[in-house]
């Protein structure tokens, strides 16, 4: 569970109302109403801390011990292979019987609910040089110098603005150690 530290059933919440009602002898129901929990969940943590010790109140998992509805391997398994023949979704339910929703469930458990997700992703070999400057990538990227709004803004044809200029940015990659070089001319 993913809550602040001062929220009202914490583990250290816990300890300290366990703690006031073992070592200091107050109530279990005056313990209760000063932490704004029912008397039944402070007598399932004092039941907890009794059984297992300290280790007992912390959270536990709420997922269940066993699943017997759960769809059986022999079904996913055929649900895999139909998908791996690029079959869809709405048509494995059909050919199966089950539920679309339980095949989309199936499908994203396994990881194959998008097609690209059924061929490994291609890996681009890398090209590297054996000395600096072997291969060389430049880039130059021209921008338009703004010194006024010009008449698109305005609406007003008078309203040019020629002979503003450019400015280019230089970027040059060295691919022996990848590092970008910005150079700014003018």
């Amino acid at each position: 569970m993913d809550c602040h530290k001062c929220a009202r059933l914490t583990y250290a919440r816990r300890v300290e109302m366990i703690r006031k009602v073992v070592e200091e002898g107050l109530a279990l129901s005056a313990a209760a109403a000063a932490d704004r929990v029912s008397r039944q969940t402070a007598g399932k943590w004092l039941r907890r801390y009794r059984e297992h010790g300290v280790s007992g109140l912390v959270d536990r998992s709420s997922r269940p011990r066993r699943s017997p509805r759960a769809t059986a391997a022999e079904l996913v398994m055929r649900v895999e292979a139909h998908r791996r023949e690029r079959w869809t979704g709405v048509r494995i339910a059909q050919q199966l019987a089950l539920g679309t929703a339980t095949v989309s469930r199936i499908l994203c458990r396994l990881k194959l609910n998008r097609i690209r997700m059924l061929e490994p992703k291609t890996v681009f070999p890398r090209y590297e040089r054996k000395a600096p400057g072997d291969l060389l990538h430049i880039d130059i990227k021209k921008f338009a110098c703004i010194k006024k709004p010009g008449h698109r803004l305005t609406g007003d044809p008078r309203d040019e603005t020629r002979g503003a200029g450019w400015e280019f940015a230089h970027v040059a990659v060295d691919d022996w150690n990848a590092r970008p070089l910005l150079y700014q001319l003018r």
